[in-house]
């Protein structure tokens, strides 16, 4: 049964459904990863500039210049999480077209020798892992974001007074999708 067809029975249609469902969270997953990590090199970017400002007017032992460099510290950090993670979730798209152009095919056919069912397990486990991954990013790096970026909106009042940025009004959502 489905070794030389690929009719739609309720089984393909079900799995098929489930492996587009994975697809799905992770294309939109990746969507706010990318949003987060330009956000964060945006904030360095600031952060850096503002720090260069601080050692110039307030001289090198500038108070606030170290916090400024602790801030784009976490926020380099961050950056560097989220890029793992925006590399991991695309060597998972890249595994997942796989997946799919093999359960595109009859299973006498496929190069692999597993059912739909195994498939679409396949594709649950590899998304559990990414989404676990992304709840633990998300979970750690929310308050190391705020502070930073309150660490830099503060500089920036500080140093431009009447032509500050509060980029602590814009934060990213990180509103990864888990279902």
């Amino acid at each position: 049964m489905g070794w030389f067809s690929n009719a739609p029975t309720a089984n393909r249609i079900q799995n098929t459904n489930t492996i587009a469902a994975c697809v799905a969270l992770l294309e939109a997953n990746g969507q706010v990863l990318n949003e987060v990590n330009t956000f964060a090199s945006n904030q360095i970017n600031r952060g850096q500039q503002l720090s260069a400002q601080a050692f110039s007017v307030q001289g090198a032992g500038s108070q606030l210049g170290r916090e400024l460099q602790a801030a784009i510290g976490s926020l380099g950090a961050l950056k560097t999480n989220t890029s793992q993670q925006l590399d991991e979730l695309g060597q998972l798209c890249h595994n997942m077209e796989l997946l799919i152009q093999q359960f595109d095919v009859p299973r006498g056919a496929r190069t692999i020798n597993a059912s739909g069912r195994d498939i679409a397990r396949v594709a649950v486990h590899d998304t559990s892992l990414v989404l676990a991954n992304l709840l633990v990013l998300e979970q750690n790096s929310r308050p190391d974001i705020v502070r930073s970026v309150q660490t830099i909106d503060r500089a920036d009042t500080v140093l431009n007074q009447g032509n500050a940025n509060q980029a602590g009004l814009n934060l990213p959502g990180m509103n990864f999708r888990f279902q």
